[in-house]
């Protein structure tokens, strides 16, 4: 499809993620994870996060639309993974249900969800700028969302890292300033 073809093209021009990304992983790794774990990333794009969680000592994979249609049942077995990340890709599906019920059932007991997406609310002139988002989130519509597939709540975070510093040292990732049009939940099953 040629739309997909184009995201990353269009949508990110200029930026290239794959070094944010990898950064991204190492403070997963420090601040959510444990080695050995198996994870599952949904929505991977081009796969950076699992490509370094991977060299970080995880079994790491990853899945994309159109190999996978997130709003359908996703085809991995039940009570497979510890991990699974969802890192800006919920708001880009309609049907937000059947994801999460998807992401329970695959989740292993005790398993997290680490969902990131951006607070329409804070941001929705950036939000309307991505012709494929089609659901807006607020924190506590993500929180009522996951609580009502039977997931408990761990945290829930802005997430912004300082622009540039990331480079250097993970700890960007931990430092917040409001408004933020970010954030983070972390679901445990």
């Amino acid at each position: 499809m040629a739309i997909t073809n184009n995201y990353f093209k269009v949508m990110y021009e200029g930026n290239d993620t794959k070094e944010w990304d990898r950064k991204y992983a190492e403070w997963l790794d420090k601040r959510y994870l444990t080695k050995g774990q198996k994870v599952l990333e949904l929505g991977c794009g081009r796969g950076e996060v699992i490509k370094r969680l991977n060299e970080l000592g995880y079994i790491a994979e990853g899945c994309d639309y159109p190999e996978v249609n997130l709003e359908k049942p996703i085809p991995f077995n039940s009570n497979e993974y510890d991990v699974i990340i969802c890192k800006n890709v919920i708001e880009h599906l309609r049907d937000i249900f059947t994801i999460t019920k998807e992401i329970y059932r695959v989740l292993k007991v005790g398993g997290i969800a680490i969902i990131q997406t951006g607070d329409s609310s804070r941001d929705l002139v950036g939000w309307l700028q991505d012709p494929t988002h089609t659901t807006m989130f607020t924190q506590r519509r993500l929180k009522n969302l996951f609580l009502m597939t039977n997931f408990k709540l761990i945290k829930i975070k802005s997430f912004r890292n300082i622009p540039y510093i990331w480079r250097w040292t993970t700890r960007a990732f931990d430092f917040t300033w409001y408004p933020t049009a970010i954030f983070m939940g972390v679901f445990q099953k």
